[in-house]
């Protein structure tokens, strides 16, 4: 399996000792029949002829063999060594083989082979581009003016900004560049060591979100409730949950492309232009982009095999497994993978491995899926609510076809949520067979 394209570890055994080591399905071809000089996918072993060599072998599991190596009487030169050379699996290796070869080295050398395979890869950029190629830069005439209380608070967010690599302060404004209105958010009640009140930057991106071209195939990895779904199987029993920090900021926009985001606001009565590095919370664009950018970043380090270890709803990551010791060692890679791209994990998901949890409005077990409580309790309020206009007609609509595809499981998973959508349901396609909505006739009839 792809074994030419692996790098070779090189294992020394010294005389009259013994060693034990994991291999993998591709490499146990003829092990049985091993005799000196015999070239195996172990590569070349040199022993002399009066070498004595006894192989022992037990399967562990489907997937791996643990051979023992036992050098008996080895009456060649004293100094006399067995050379093996062992092929580390990579990306193009079976999922399984390259899973055992990770989980059972240390973290500091899963960073290392995750950097090795990712050497020369290049992670995404996002390019930005107008569907008009002759639309004039945008200007606003908006400069919204920060609070005098939170002055030094901005201050010290566009500093850490700037520090992180997420921003630039502007000197000078090119014709070329666009310039949006930025707003700040205080975080009520929450306050720094200092004591000054925690900020929220807002970035307004309405403009340059209704002239940009977004790529048709981008689409295809827009995030959807039932992809996420289709990505668990009933050989998954345990699960840990691990989200991302700062999930769009830590994609960087090409070069060429930062000029559409530049933004301006009053501070201490002067103005402050800033022009962003990454992609920004506001930008359309930076939704559509992250899945493409990790999904990439994961193929980069691991080929399809990661698909088996855990599934994304942007950036909620569930790590899944048959077994809890499986499970750990996935986690394990998973943080690996991260340290090794500088990808933040965020601190509220401590990853624990769990037979139940909690991603994306759903709960995931052992036993299958279904509609969180909290998300089924928020869904009865606002059925519970009596349609009184054409705007609350099309917030119902819209919950009620939001609940129809997102929590669409077996009727046996769904804790008689199916039996609650479904008067729903006819009553809806009654509505709208007999009467046009929004009229309040399909009101009355909903």
């Amino acid at each position: 399996a792809g074994a030419s394209t692996r790098d070779p570890v090189i294992v020394h055994t010294a005389l009259g000792k013994h060693t034990e080591r994991f291999i993998f399905p591709d490499e146990a071809d003829g092990l049985n029949g091993l005799t000196p000089g015999y070239s195996n996918a172990f590569g070349k072993v040199k022993v002399s002829t009066k070498d004595r060599i006894r192989l022992t072998g037990q399967c562990l599991n489907q997937f791996h063999l643990r051979v023992i190596f036992r050098y008996v009487n080895m009456i060649s030169m004293p100094t006399t060594k067995m050379v093996a050379q062992i092929r580390a699996p990579s990306r193009e290796s079976n999922p399984e083989a390259l899973e055992l070869y990770l989980i059972n080295l240390s973290f500091e050398d899963k960073v290392k082979h995750i950097l090795k395979d990712l050497d020369g890869f290049e992670k995404p950029k996002l390019t930005i581009t107008t569907k008009d190629p002759n639309q004039l830069p945008y200007h606003t005439k908006i400069i919204p003016d920060v609070k005098p209380a939170l002055t030094r608070s901005i201050q010290k967010k566009l500093a850490k900004m700037c520090e992180m690599g997420r921003v630039r302060i502007l000197d000078k404004v090119g014709k070329q560049h666009w310039l949006s209105p930025a707003f700040v958010k205080e975080k009520k009640g929450r306050v720094d060591a200092d004591g000054d009140p925690l900020i929220r930057m807002l970035c307004d991106c309405v403009v340059v979100n209704g002239v940009t071209q977004l790529e048709a195939w981008w689409t295809e990895f827009v995030c959807k409730i039932e992809d996420f779904k289709a990505e668990f199987s009933h050989t998954d029993k345990y699960f840990a949950v691990i989200d991302l920090m700062d999930a769009f900021e830590m994609m960087l926009v090409e070069l060429d492309s930062q000029k559409y985001l530049c933004f301006v606001i009053r501070v201490d009565g002067k103005i402050v232009v800033f022009q962003a590095i990454v992609c920004i919370q506001g930008l359309a664009l930076s939704a559509y982009f992250f899945p493409i950018w990790w999904a990439r970043l994961c193929w980069a380090a691991f080929g399809f095999a990661y698909l088996q270890w855990w599934a994304a709803y942007v950036d909620d990551n569930i790590v899944k497994g048959p077994t809890r010791e499986r499970t750990e060692g996935r986690v394990e890679i998973f943080r690996a993978f991260c340290k090794a791209t500088d990808v933040g994990i965020s601190p509220k998901t401590p990853g624990d491995v769990k037979t139940e949890v909690t991603g994306a409005g759903i709960v995931i077990s052992e036993h299958g899926l279904r509609a969180d409580d909290t998300v089924e309790e928020a869904l009865r309020m606002r059925l519970d609510v009596k349609v009184r206009g054409i705007k609350q007609a099309r917030n119902l609509r819209g919950v009620i076809e939001s609940a129809r595809t997102a929590f669409l499981f077996d009727v046996g998973q769904q804790h008689k949520f199916a039996e609650l959508m479904q008067p729903m349901h006819k009553a809806i396609a009654k509505a709208d067979k007999e009467s046009k909505f929004p009229t309040q006739e399909w009101i009355e009839k909903v």
